[in-house]
Order: C-alpha cells, then structure tokens, then sequence
C-alpha cells in the first residue's frame, strides 16, 4: 500500500473517479479516472500531487499536465468508448454533401477506409473530387463504382470527350453523340449528322438542357468552323439556315469569326457585318464585301435621303461588287468626276457600260470646263 497524502492505492480505483466527477460535474470523466488505476510506481506519484487545495484559494490540484498522460495503443482496436467509423462516414458523408464541403467528404473516405468499406470511401472519393471540380478525376472513380449516370455527368462537366467516346455505355446517349462528333474529323457529312440529331433533340423533351448547357453551343461553335475550312462542294445556304432554325429554336450560336463567314458564304451579308463589327473587325475583303451589299441593299429599299455623299459611296459599292450597270445608273443621277473616271477605268472590257460611262465623263469634264480632258477623252476613247 502506498500512502499519497490524503490517498491510499487501495481507495484510488473508486475515489478518484468520484472526486474526477466531483470537480467537473458531470460522470463523463469516470471511464478516463478508472484508466489511472495504480498499475505502476510512477502513477504513485501523480495521485501525490493531488492536494485539497485551501478553501477559496482558487487553485487546482492537478494540472492539464497530469490528466492527459499519453498512452500507448493501436489504431486498428476499438475501445468501447470509441465512436462507430461507419456512423461517422454516414455523417461525414450527408454533411459533405449538403455543404459541399471536400474536407468532410475526405473524412468520411477516411472513416469509411479504417472500417474496411472501400466502396463507400471510394464513393465518398468521388463526391470529393466533384465538389472541387476534378471532374475528370471524379469520373474515374465513379466509372470503378460502376456508376455510369454519375461517370457520364462528370465527364461531360469536364468537356472530356475522349474518355466519352471510348466508353461503349455512353456512346448511344445524347453525351456520347456529340462527343463522338466532337472527336472526330469534322467531315461534311458529319456536321450535317448533328445538324440533324441537334434539331431532332431539341424539338423534343431536351429542349431545355440543350439551350441552357454550355457544352452545345460550344459544339456549335465546332460545326461552324469546320465547315468554313470545308473545301468540298457545301450547300452553304442550307447549313446556314440550319444555325438559324437551331437558333430560332434556342439554341443559340457563339457570334464568333467563323460564323461572320459562314453567314457571308451563305449570303446573309447584313448578319455577316453585324457579328463582324460585334467582334470589332472592320477590315478585309469580305468585311467590304458584306459592307458593300448592305449599302446597296438599303439604297435599293429606300428612296429618302438619297444625298450626293451616300450616292457617291452607293456607285462605289456598285463598282466593287462589279454591278456597273447599277453604277452607271447612279452615276447618271448624280455624276461625279471621280466615281465616272472609276467607272470608266473599270469597264475596259465591258464596252456596253464603257461607252456609257466615257459618255457621261465628258459630260462633266465639259460642265467642270476642263476643255482639254474632254478633248482627249473623245478624239482618243480607246486610252480612257
């Protein structure tokens, strides 16, 4: 028997669970006073330092020092004051869920791991690496659970369309279509095959996942620039009206470079210049080109404010676009020298509209009394 000031080894069992409770109030102690037992010498003398403190002294007896003595032990065996790995996955898991939170979900895999449920830490994995947006890491891991729903949400989050296509569970859904065409060689038929599948969706029960994820217009987008690197015969109009009834239906196209020239190639001159000018390109042959027919097209459909600055730009445009009867036409309601001198340069070979136009640049050479340059123009209409 060992004596410890007030104690005995022969009352510390039973006592000092007691006193444990006494000091804390409440019995959540005993088991841990219980483990103090007086196995060894050592303990002897931390039962020693236990001393009734003086009355309103405000000291302790023993310090945190004392009470939390490490002790050895192994991970793998459970007391039976430890908690349930599994119902701590459980609750690791709901919560990582509704929280979105990785840290929890990481907890539940480890809990679900010592448990030996490698299924559930591999699920809890999984919804991990979703949470942080590792799509294509989370797919991996679903596709080992066999959770092809859940494989395929991921991987198409990720854009991954390679790892799509080679999966034969995904290849006949609507995911596994587009990535099949996303892959591949951007062939004409191709683009007319999901024309054709986009339509059909979308005039179905898709509708509304087609026009709000971001994945189909950027597939779009892919159809839009393959078929103007196309060199093949291509019914420009036809794929162009495609875009626009895809369009009209809501999905809709990214306004990109590559389809200011496919609206160019299909003849929609006006939509053509609106993207052009969206994307802050006002220069180049087809720019002009677009800008040219837009200026005609309104000059033709409107007959107010027909003033000689627009009349002037208007014959220009005829001429570039090669229209010189349509100049020439203009030009004879409001001449001017320098657009006729064009006009006259650009016709050589057409002597119909030359013979026109050399005409009405004499008129006005005359008019402007430049005596010579009339002179020159008639005596020698050959070098005009």
């Amino acid at each position: 028997m060992f004596e410890t000031g007030d104690f005995t080894a022969r009352e510390t069992s039973a006592d000092l669970a007691a006193m444990a409770a006494a000091k804390t109030g409440s019995q959540s102690h005993i088991p841990y006073a219980r483990s103090l037992s007086l196995q060894n010498a050592p303990n002897v003398v931390v039962l020693g330092k236990y001393q009734k403190p003086a009355p309103f002294s405000g000291q302790r007896g023993w310090t945190i020092g004392d009470v939390t003595v490490v002790q050895p032990g192994f991970e793998s065996r459970w007391t039976e004051d430890r908690d349930d790995p599994i119902k701590l996955g459980e609750l690791f898991r709901k919560d990582g869920i509704a929280q979105r939170d990785p840290y929890k979900l990481e907890k539940a895999r480890w809990n679900f791991s010592r448990a030996g449920k490698q299924q559930e830490a591999l699920d809890c994995e999984a919804k991990k690496y979703e949470v942080e947006e590792r799509f294509s890491s989370a797919g991996e891991k679903y596709l080992l659970l066999r959770k092809w729903t859940d494989a395929l949400r991921c991987f198409w989050l990720a854009r991954d369309y390679n790892r799509i296509s080679e999966e034969a569970y995904f290849l006949e859904s609507l995911e596994g279509q587009v990535a099949s065409f996303m892959v591949g060689r951007g062939e004409l038929h191709a683009c007319q095959s999901f024309f054709d599948l986009m339509l059909q969706e979308i005039s179905g029960n898709l509708k509304y996942r087609i026009c709000s994820e971001p994945q189909f217009p950027e597939a779009i987008e892919r159809v839009v620039t393959w078929l103007t690197k196309i060199e093949d015969h291509c019914d420009w109009p036809e794929m162009y009206n495609r875009i626009k009834r895809l369009e009209e239906l809501g999905l809709k196209p990214k306004q990109s470079q590559s389809l200011a020239e496919l609206s160019f190639m299909a003849g929609d001159y006006r939509g053509a210049k609106v993207i052009w000018e969206a994307n802050k390109i006002t220069s180049g042959d087809h720019f002009q080109c677009a800008k040219d027919h837009v200026l005609v097209e309104d000059w033709e459909h409107h007959q107010s404010n027909r003033t000689q600055e627009i009349s002037d730009d208007v014959a220009k445009a005829y001429i570039r676009l090669e229209r010189y009867d349509d100049a020439l036409g203009v030009l004879r309601q409001r001449p001017t020298e320098h657009q006729l001198e064009r006009l006259v340069d650009a016709t050589r070979s057409h002597k119909d509209v030359h013979g026109g136009a050399l005409a009405e640049l004499v008129k006005v050479k005359v008019s402007n009394k430049k005596w010579r340059d009339a002179l020159l123009l008639v005596s020698c209409p050959s070098d005009s």
